[in-house]
């Protein structure tokens, strides 16, 4: 699942995966080193929950833009990210050109600027034997925050 969804992400020309992690402890620390402009978390993850990487986050930079996802009790796991301070949600039934969609109109949101390349980090992976993998990061390099610049592979 994860490597679908990376690979969905780094289609797009202005998107980049910039880091990966399997537990809270391990996003935050992608979190702070890589300074993505967008974060994308699992809320079911090996060692934790989604929603302590979201509180975690929360805590660190309280603007960066976090999407949550899961395909589990879709309609609560979104209440509880929300309430985690989970900026936007989208449930992976949903799919790869949602979930874009939603990452894309969150970086908006936080004053990212169209045609700059966004980095992303994501966190998590579902319990499902099929699914034992990483979710990706995301963010935006050169946005507005400039939290992240991302050297030109031309």
């Amino acid at each position: 699942m994860r490597r679908s969804l990376v690979d969905a992400i780094e289609r797009e020309a202005d998107l980049t995966v910039c880091g990966q992690a399997e537990d809270a402890l391990s996003a935050l620390a992608a979190v702070i080193s890589t300074r993505p402009d967008l974060v994308l978390t699992d809320l079911q993850l090996m060692a934790s929950s989604g929603l302590d990487v979201i509180k975690a986050i929360r805590v660190h930079d309280a603007e960066l833009p976090v999407v949550a996802t899961t395909m589990f009790h879709v309609q609560q796991a979104e209440r509880l990210a929300r309430a985690a301070g989970a900026s936007a949600f989208v449930a992976k039934q949903d799919g790869p050109a949602r979930l874009i969609e939603v990452m894309r109109r969150s970086l908006r949101k936080n004053g990212s600027r169209d045609g700059s390349r966004t980095q992303l980090a994501t966190s998590a992976c579902a319990p499902l034997e099929r699914f034992r993998d990483n979710t990706p990061v995301v963010s935006r390099g050169g946005n507005a925050t400039n939290r992240h610049k991302k050297k030109d592979t031309k």
